[in-house]
């Protein structure tokens, strides 16, 4: 009987498993992940190593260069990625008071809105005259600091009011020489 048993093989089973064939759904690819969005940008950039109407002793020699650098690195995709038709540069004898003063207080105010970045970059001398501090533009007298030159309560006041944006940077590389005034009108740092 054993040897039989060995050489019948077992009945078949009846397995109670059935197939079933699901169909799977091929999940949805997801969108690509949306590049940072970059705000509208907007740049002033002012550079003064030469003024008119200072001595050769308060000539500088590198804000013309620095504001320069500063546009190059500001329009680069690497740097600031800023439109160029949207940074403005005053450069030597274009950064006159009277230009200085169209592009803060109109050009600015007219381009900019809520959620742009702004920046303001001035390289050049500066003055505080009778306790208020002032920016020199191209063509500032020393004999007239207040009239010629840009005060910087109106700057902050048109940067904090008039120019609109969500990012504002206002960098300004000044400095003075105390040989270019009449001692009533010297300069302080």
């Amino acid at each position: 009987l054993l040897a039989q048993a060995q050489q019948t093989p077992p009945p078949k089973q009846q397995r109670d498993l059935k197939l079933e064939t699901e169909i799977k759904k091929t999940p949805e690819p997801k969108p690509p992940a949306a590049a940072p969005a970059i705000p509208r940008s907007y740049a002033l950039v002012v550079g003064i190593a030469h003024y008119k109407n200072l001595p050769e002793s308060a000539q500088l020699s590198f804000p013309e260069r620095d504001a320069e650098s500063i546009y190059s690195i500001l329009i680069s995709p690497e740097g600031g990625n800023f439109r160029a038709e949207n940074v403005h540069r005053l450069i030597g004898a274009k950064a006159t008071r009277e230009n200085l003063r169209k592009e803060l207080e109109e050009w600015l105010p007219s381009v900019t809105k809520d959620d742009d970045r702004v920046l303001i970059y001035f390289a050049g001398h500066g003055f505080v005259h009778r306790g208020r501090a002032f920016l020199a533009p191209y063509d500032i007298s020393p004999d007239n600091i207040s009239a010629t030159g840009y005060p910087m309560d109106d700057l902050g006041q048109v940067f904090g009011s008039k120019i609109k944006g969500k990012w504002k940077v206002m960098l300004t590389d000044s400095c003075h020489s105390g040989s270019i005034t009449p001692a009533d009108d010297a300069p302080q740092a």
